[in-house]
């Protein structure tokens, strides 16, 4: 038992992280009950052998689950339990969590706040590195964007992503600037621009079997 228990604990790095991408997988294909399911088992499992390391990405999931559900109490719990042990040194994991703010704040409609959330997200994004981080918090300023009617921000964000976007080939950021250009074609009054944007975006969600984003 000693030793089983000992292997046990060695593969909960592998356990944990598998967790994760499922949790993302159940979430990309609008499972959002599975999603939050492993997420609050995960984190009971995490908390049990003492793998905090992982808390912060789990809740962050938890985040997404919650809210593409509709359930701000769920998610702001989660976003006042990441913000208790954040450290801002961490660059990577700031700009998650000011992403995941700036995404409650747009939800529950408080737009001011959202952009002020989104504006650090891509700014701690941006300082972080990594291109997926800085395409998908521009994606994210550029919705808020849009939604304040900023819509000369909002087409300079969506081109920041889809510069990123184009350099790792990512076919989700890829989707989501084609939604973003097809809500700025619908603002300006360009029907066909607009529905030309939204055919590609929906074949790359149907190609790559995506049901949901967040923000949308």
């Amino acid at each position: 038992n000693v030793v089983r228990g000992r292997i046990q604990e060695s593969l909960l790095p592998i356990h944990l992280f598998w967790s994760v991408m499922d949790a993302v997988y159940r979430w990309y294909t609008a499972d959002f009950a599975t999603s939050l399911n492993r997420v609050r088992d995960s984190l009971e499992i995490s908390k049990k052998y003492g793998a905090l390391v992982w808390d912060a990405r789990l809740s962050m999931q938890g985040v997404y689950a919650s809210l593409g559900m509709g359930d701000l109490t769920v998610a702001r719990a989660y976003l006042d339990d990441i913000a208790v042990k954040l450290n801002t040194r961490q660059r990577l994991d700031a700009s998650q969590y000011y992403y995941g703010e700036a995404y409650y704040y747009t939800v529950s409609g408080d737009l001011s706040k959202a952009e002020n959330f989104a504006g650090k997200a891509l700014s701690f994004a941006e300082e972080s590195g990594p291109a997926f981080p800085i395409a998908l918090t521009s994606t994210g300023l550029a919705q808020v964007f849009f939604l304040r009617q900023k819509y000369r921000q909002a087409e300079m964000s969506v081109a920041k992503a889809a510069s990123y976007g184009r350099q790792m080939g990512s076919f989700s950021v890829e989707m989501r600037c084609f939604f973003l250009k097809a809500q700025l074609s619908f603002a300006r009054g360009s029907e066909r621009q607009a529905v030309q944007a939204l055919r590609r975006g929906f074949a790359i969600g149907r190609e790559k079997g995506y049901l949901n984003m967040d923000w949308w």
